[in-house]
């Protein structure tokens, strides 16, 4: 407690005592400290909106990397509950035309992978134009000792 100040009448009989004490009270300010003040305040919040963007920049690239790792867990945990893995594996595609069947099958095991119908555009076979002309296909005409059949059931 700071030093008292006491005062005492004719009589000696204390009137009262007085002390010294420091509390926050409302002091006006003059323009040119309000200015001052006001210049301090706008470069604060520049510097504030500065971090902010920072923190949001950084927070971002966080974010970015984190995903990029649970994408590679949740593959990781896919080949591993599947117990394999999706590959680009090579393939071939036989066409059987007297079937009408094409089957898939892979090169590095041989399994069959799919055996379908041969679509519209694989039932067209080539021609080897390359190769001398054989028998003769004409309606008519015998191939192989054998007369081509006439008529709308034929091919």
């Amino acid at each position: 407690m700071p030093a008292a100040e006491i005062t005492a009448d004719k009589n000696g009989k204390i009137q009262s005592d007085t002390y010294k004490v420091i509390r926050p009270l409302p002091v006006k300010k003059t323009r040119d400290d309000l200015f001052k003040l006001a210049q301090e305040a706008a470069n604060l919040a520049s510097q504030c909106d500065g971090l902010q963007l920072e923190a949001k920049s950084i927070s971002d690239s966080y974010k970015g990397r984190m995903n990029e790792i649970a994408d590679r867990i949740r593959t990781i945990h896919r080949i591993v509950r599947d117990e394999a893995e999706t590959m680009d594996v090579p393939c071939v595609v036989m066409l059987d035309y007297k079937h009408g069947r094409a089957t898939v099958t892979r090169e590095d095991t041989g399994e069959v992978v799919t055996e379908r119908s041969l679509t519209p555009a694989e039932c067209q076979m080539e021609i080897d134009r390359s190769a001398p002309p054989g028998p003769s296909t004409e309606p008519g005409k015998k191939v192989g000792g054998k007369a081509k059949p006439k008529g709308k059931g034929s091919k």
